[in-house]
């Protein structure tokens, strides 16, 4: 039904909107959306977004299935920025209040293997298992901040596809763009983060942080 849904709903696009759009080439993506225990969730909202920067779109849309898996099939839109959202708001979207959702950007054209992207597994969680963890940077150093890595069972509420392809091993390379660093959370409860941090002079310093049932905010001073 969600098939025949997306093929009347991108018919519709070709036809009514700004974007350039490809009728001729299509593009796959797939998934499958899961809790924090690892069961399938079913029936979460999953839409393809696409914008030139005047224009926005909703390309493809589906809804998982009782093993939480999702496809979208949609036609190629040339020299548009595209993202997917999971479970995550957009004008007469349905979410499930219960979970949390995910909005991955920046999925580049030339990322797209054979036309299709696999995004594996993702994990949503509940939202009553979860809290705000924020982090307050003090610099005593003078030495800046180019990189902080939190690694533990969070949700990331907006995720940039070009790190999901990455490893999850910390590497001091890597710098967030524009100085811009995130330090705000939202984390299972009842577990231990990891924070890897690199100074501009090559120092890497790591600290756990136990986590309670409350929200929590800490001073990392470096």
């Amino acid at each position: 039904m969600y098939r025949t849904l997306l093929c009347l709903f991108a018919a519709i696009l070709l036809n009514g909107c700004g974007i350039d759009y490809v009728g001729s080439t299509k593009y796959i993506f797939k998934g499958r959306i899961e809790d924090a225990s690892g069961w399938p969730i079913p029936n979460i909202e999953v839409a393809t977004f696409v914008s030139d920067g005047n224009t926005s779109d909703v390309i493809g849309y589906d809804r998982t299935d009782s093993d939480g898996n999702y496809t979208m099939i949609f036609p190629k839109a040339r020299n548009v920025e595209t993202s997917l959202y999971i479970n995550s708001e957009f004008y007469g979207s349905h979410i499930n209040p219960s979970y949390s959702g995910i909005s991955i950007i920046n999925i580049n054209q030339q990322e797209i293997d054979n036309y299709t992207i696999n995004f594996g597994i993702s994990t949503l969680y509940r939202n009553q298992d979860l809290i705000s963890f924020r982090i307050n940077l003090i610099n005593l150093s003078n030495i800046p901040l180019v990189n902080l890595q939190v690694t533990g069972q969070l949700q990331e509420s907006v995720v940039d596809y070009s790190a999901m392809l990455l490893d999850d091993s910390f590497n001091p390379e890597e710098t967030y763009t524009n100085g811009y660093i995130p330090t705000e959370y939202m984390v299972a409860k009842n577990q231990t983060l990891i924070l890897k941090y690199l100074l501009a002079d090559g120092t890497i310093s790591e600290l756990n942080v136990p986590v309670g049932t409350e929200n929590l905010t800490i001073n990392l001073e470096y």
